[in-house]
């Protein structure tokens, strides 16, 4: 599992009869971020409106994935709330978008639901009895659940294999796209679920990311037939790593692959999953895109 940088489940709900987002008026809008943050205050979540958070706190609370950049676009009668181990964003494209971010899908789910259960208890949103919970985003009606994550596949990237993965499990379509071709860091994310409970869809996706992990380890191994290549490139991911002043988030990612496909291949006996899971952890954990406070970090972490 330490190829999973990140895994992000979203719960969208929308207000019974209100407009959408996408049709809302201003001063519908300003009552939507009142009952929400009303509901989320009498439910012991401190709420906030984005109107009066600093621009340099809502930067720190995207980096640490606990707002969505799109989201802030405008700042306009938007709300946020942060519970223990989940964020809820008001008038973003639904009225109401609760996420939780992990490393494991079912602890995700966990984290989330929790939240959606607290609010679906307080407000009343659009629910069809046929099609399930509402949303101006056609690929998420019915159980209102994507599921977001975001993988180093190293591997795979080099081979140029990403477009023979395939695009099913079951029924359920999932969505891959580069997020940095030079380190092979991907977004997968599943696309429109009507018709499959939450259950199924975090089963399936677990399935689905599990399958990719097994072809990442395979093509990790044919990378291996040139033995030299892998072991040069893994002990210089480890020096860079062990002894930078400065490195971006971007270059760790690459050297973090350089390593990950000599582990997987068998060629690195000393460095496993638990050492990438700190150096994955420092980035998450960053508070600034600082490449002098990353560097100092991950120093030490792979002695």
């Amino acid at each position: 599992m330490n190829n999973i940088v990140n895994t992000k489940v979203k719960f969208v709900r929308n207000l019974s009869g209100v407009a959408f987002s996408t049709k809302i008026s201003s001063k519908t809008e300003s009552d939507v971020l009142k009952l929400s943050l009303d509901a989320c205050n009498e439910l012991g979540l401190k709420g906030e409106s984005l109107s009066n958070i600093s621009d340099t706190v809502l930067d720190q609370l995207i980096v640490a994935g606990k707002l969505e950049p799109e989201f802030i676009k405008t700042v306009k009668n938007k709300g946020f709330i942060e519970s223990k181990n989940a964020s809820i964003q008001i008038n973003g494209i639904n009225h109401i978008e609760i996420f939780s971010n992990n490393l494991d899908i079912f602890d995700a789910y966990r984290e989330a639901k929790q939240v959606d259960k607290l609010l679906c208890n307080k407000l009343h949103f659009s629910y069809n009895d046929k099609y399930g919970f509402l949303s101006p985003e056609i690929d998420k009606i019915g159980s209102g659940m994507q599921i977001s994550i975001i993988m180093l596949l190293p591997a795979l990237n080099k081979m140029d294999a990403i477009k023979d993965l395939p695009k099913f499990s079951d029924k359920l379509r999932f969505n891959i796209r580069a997020i940095d071709l030079q380190s092979g860091l991907y977004l997968i994310s599943t696309g429109a679920n009507l018709g499959y409970s939450e259950k199924q869809i975090c089963e399936l996706t677990n399935n689905y990311i599990q399958n990719i992990l097994k072809a990442e380890v395979e093509f990790s191994k044919t990378l291996a037939t040139d033995e030299l290549e892998i072991i040069d490139k893994n002990l210089r991911a480890k020096a860079i790593i062990n002894s930078c002043a400065k490195i971006s988030i971007n270059e760790l990612y690459g050297l973090v692959g350089d390593i990950l496909i000599a582990i997987n291949s068998g060629l690195e006996k000393g460095v496993d999953s638990k050492h990438i899971t700190k150096i994955l952890e420092c980035i998450k954990d960053i508070k600034s895109t600082s490449v002098n406070d990353l560097a100092k970090l991950i120093k030490g972490i792979l002695t």
